[in-house]
């Protein structure tokens, strides 16, 4: 699991994760945003966390994976809480 950030056009690195992922299993991935503290989760274990200033407004999420993997997404949920 890896974090990126896209801006102005460009996809880049934030943080890089290591994980096993079993083949042609369903996977639950999580991520918690915390201010500029983000923390990513695969099937409840820690796997990536990171702490990035480069937006300051809400925004939005975007799921990618490589061109040679076939992925599916199901049940993809955006939860906001009051801090």
């Amino acid at each position: 699991m890896n974090f990126y950030k896209y801006v102005d056009g460009r996809r880049g690195d934030l943080k890089s994760g290591q994980a096993k992922v079993a083949t042609g299993e369903w996977q639950e991935l999580r991520l918690e945003v915390k201010g500029q503290s983000l923390r990513g989760f695969l099937n409840g274990q820690p796997v990536v966390e990171a702490n990035d200033t480069t937006f300051t407004a809400a925004g939005g999420i975007g799921l990618w994976t490589k061109a040679d993997s076939q992925t599916c997404f199901d049940n993809v949920q955006v939860s906001v809480t009051a801090s």
